[in-house]
């Protein structure tokens, strides 16, 4: 997962927040594209915030 997280750090502008809900679809969904999608939307947004809370 780390490996998807700086991939996702970069493909996101270096943007922390949306690299993990990138991460968080690829893992969901097997595209991070999706994170801003329906039910997608909704666990990306949870991810992030155990993302943000353990920070």
């Amino acid at each position: 997962m780390e490996d998807i997280l700086k991939e996702q750090y970069a493909a996101s502008g270096n943007d922390e927040s949306l690299a993990v809900r990138r991460a968080a679809a690829w893992w969901m969904a097997g595209d991070p594209n999706q994170y801003n999608q329906g039910e997608i939307a909704s666990y990306t947004e949870k991810v992030l915030g155990f993302y943000q809370k353990q920070k």
